[in-house]
């Protein structure tokens, strides 16, 4: 057993519940054209139902705190049922949030479909996301960060695609009926298909059997050596990216009063650098220590934010944001890489402990900036995204790669 699990938790099963790489990986991108096109949508859903800003913020945080519980129960139930259905079941229920969303005419029920939504994506996230490190930990090494990588291009993609398509005056009712498509689509095979060929060698039933037969570990996941310090990480990683998406236009065109085709720009490279890093990661993750490439993500992002921040030239400006940008970009992948690879037989249930955590990073940061915006400028209040670098900096050092188990064992 390898020194760095926890006794009495062994890797048996995981390999055996792989799921093929081109499903994973295709149920990554839908999952990136879902979220780039509710929020492009989202401005006309709250014309159509003439709700004011603070009332659509309220459903949205009462919806997205419902993920919360959902994505740590999905955990369990990934482990006992196979990360497959733990897919299809989150994508069908997707689908019959958006099959509501077309025809919602009261807050009320906003509410319940907003419950729905955001409670079947955290499923859905947990089962993709142990379906991902069950891929990594069968000698896929790279998958996850590719797997983001797919995540990005599509959510750029689907907020291209979909306000495209408003813009030409496509009603966006479609879009979600569209959505709606896709998810049915996607739980045909994520139902019917078995391990991918790479896989076929191993005892799938066998090893099924085992990982349903394994004891749930419930909050005993958090005693996994370093895994505390990479939900942090994935935590710290997560609110500087949301905090970015939201609020870096606003940035560019309030304090340092630059153009809007400047703030788009910055949007653009921020995704863009996004994905360059998590394809770079996927590329580089078996030839560079994980803990030094966290360490050097912290490192960057300190870097990066200082340079944005430290300027109002912008092409100093934007040049800070790509740094920051693909700096960010491998840490999330390799905090539940190194995750995943303290207990391969409970992928899930690390998996719904990283992303639960991670979920918070992206829920407060937003929020934290704001607030401090308020009170001491929204320069300043993005500078707090330099300390978050340095907190990752600090928590890297407390994270050991696992040893591999020696030859013959």
């Amino acid at each position: 057993m390898e020194p760095e699990l926890i006794a009495g938790i062994e890797p048996r099963g995981a390999p055996g519940r792989r799921t093929s790489v081109w499903l994973v990986g295709t149920a990554f991108a839908l999952f990136g054209l879902v979220f780039g096109v509710w929020q492009v949508a989202l401005p006309d859903l709250q014309r159509t139902l003439d709700l004011s800003g603070g009332a659509l913020g309220r459903a949205l945080t009462a919806g997205f705190l419902a993920s919360f519980p959902v994505a740590l129960l999905g955990g369990r139930l990934s482990d006992r049922w196979g990360e497959r259905r733990l897919i299809a079941v989150g994508a069908m229920l997707m689908a019959l949030a958006f099959g509501g969303l077309m025809v919602v005419r009261s807050y009320g029920a906003l509410l319940l479909l907003l419950f729905i939504f955001f409670g079947a994506s955290g499923a859905y996230d947990v089962g993709i996301t142990a379906a991902a490190l069950a891929n990594e930990h069968a000698g896929g090494q790279g998958r996850l960060a590719y797997y983001h990588a797919a995540f990005s291009a599509a959510s750029g993609a689907g907020a291209l695609l979909g306000g495209g398509l408003v813009a030409l005056g496509v009603p966006y009712l479609y879009l979600y009926g569209g959505l709606a498509v896709a998810l049915g689509v996607l739980t045909v095979p994520a139902l019917r298909l078995g391990a991918g060929p790479a896989a076929a060698s191993t005892p799938t039933a066998a090893s099924s059997e085992t990982a349903a037969s394994a004891p749930a570990l419930g909050l005993g996941v958090w005693r996994l050596p370093g895994l505390a310090a990479l939900a942090g990480i994935a935590a710290l990683a997560y609110l500087t990216e949301g905090a970015l998406e939201d609020w870096m236009a606003i940035y560019l065109r309030g304090p340092l009063g630059l153009s809007p085709a400047v703030g788009a720009v910055g949007l653009g490279v921020i995704h863009g650098s996004l994905l360059l890093g998590r394809l770079a990661t996927g590329r580089l993750s078996h030839r560079l220590d994980r803990r030094r490439l966290m360490t050097g993500g912290g490192l960057l992002t300190v870097l990066g934010m200082g340079l944005a921040l430290a300027t109002a030239w912008p092409p100093l400006v934007l040049a800070g944001l790509a740094v920051t940008g693909v700096a960010l970009a491998g840490l999330a992948p390799t905090a539940f890489t190194l995750g995943g690879n303290r207990a391969p037989a409970h992928m899930g249930e690390v998996s719904a402990a990283l992303t639960t955590v991670g979920y918070l990073g992206f829920l407060i940061g937003p929020v934290v900036i704001g607030g401090l915006s308020d009170s001491i400028g929204l320069r300043a209040a993005l500078s707090t995204l330099i300390l978050a670098g340095a907190l990752i900096i600090t928590l890297s050092a407390l994270v050991r790669e696992p040893r591999a188990p020696a030859a013959g064992r």
